[in-house]
């Protein structure tokens, strides 16, 4: 998955996140270019449906909306030439952080084992 911090916050100034989630299955040649690349599950939504019900399962969901059609293509190839098929929602979730995680203080700097 991939997240990119959009310029805009929201109506309560809060960041916005977009993201994208696709099952790499392997390595091989794009379809393409011939170079290198990664492949994907050509289901896409169900990666998309495994990462909400992840995040879910973490307690800081708090809410998801959709998006119908939001997506015209409902069949096609990617970049690479990979084909991949959607129902074409786009889902919005809303995030809550409950316990922000807390850095470490640094400790004493390590050296050599003596």
């Amino acid at each position: 998955m991939r997240f990119w911090r959009a310029a805009k916050l929201d109506k309560s100034g809060r960041p916005l996140w977009i993201g994208a989630a696709t099952f790499d299955t392997h390595v091989g040649f794009s379809h393409t270019t011939a170079q290198i690349t990664h492949h994907i599950d050509p289901d896409v939504d169900s990666e998309r449906d495994k990462l909400l019900m992840d995040v879910q399962k973490t307690g800081n969901l708090a809410a998801v909306d959709w998006i119908d059609g939001f997506q015209e293509k409902l069949r096609g190839k990617n970049g690479g030439g990979d084909p991949y098929h959607t129902d074409g929602r786009l889902a919005v979730g809303v995030l809550v952080i409950r316990n922000r995680f807390v850095a470490p203080r640094p400790g004493p700097a390590l050296g050599p084992a003596k």
